[in-house]
């Protein structure tokens, strides 16, 4: 299998309490299963602080917003959660955002959300628009149209060529993008 990426994807990093924006601000995060029940069986005033906010719906387990912010979102624009227990204690898509990985079957392609404010300056002032390619283990057919996933993996390198001439205005490679 394929996995596929732009040269900037490692080089990401939260910037946590210096983001300018936060992805803890009105966003009720859905919790995946192993997480929630760690976090509903976790003691102490963390284990209350989680209990308090999760709720469940329509068979999912989210995280209610307090004040149109995630309740573990600290003053000092940290997680609580991360902070008295670590990385590896936040649920699936905390530990990920912004990262994006759409899988095709027998190719991966992975990438950043926008909506994130490192994310987008990574993006727009990125050196480099290339895309990487890596050969991981698995991978299986993919169900889609294999005749346009070919002619979209094939023209896509001449698309980040065109967003890459920077000498011409971004308004003018954006309409011969299109």
């Amino acid at each position: 299998m394929e996995l596929i990426y732009p040269s900037y994807y490692k080089e990401f990093s939260c910037i946590a309490g210096a983001c300018p924006d936060s992805c803890c601000h009105e966003w009720e995060v859905q919790v995946d299963a192993v997480s929630a029940e760690r976090y509903r069986a976790m003691e102490g005033a963390l284990g209350d602080a989680l209990r308090a906010h999760l709720y469940d719906e329509d068979g999912e387990t989210y995280m209610r917003n307090k004040d149109n912010r995630c309740p573990m979102w600290r003053d000092d624009g940290l997680c609580r959660i991360q902070a008295e227990q670590g990385h590896d204690a936040l649920c699936h898509v905390c530990q990920q955002f912004p990262r994006l990985r759409q899988d095709y079957g027998e190719f991966v392609e992975l990438g950043l959300e926008m909506s994130c404010p490192e994310a987008a300056r990574m993006m727009l002032t990125a050196d480099r628009w290339e895309l990487i390619t890596e050969q991981a283990p698995g991978g299986e057919e993919g169900d889609y149209d294999a005749e346009l996933m070919a002619l979209l993996r094939e023209t896509r390198p001449y698309a980040l060529a065109l967003l890459a001439e920077e000498a011409v205005p971004v308004h003018v490679r954006l309409a011969r993008l299109l």
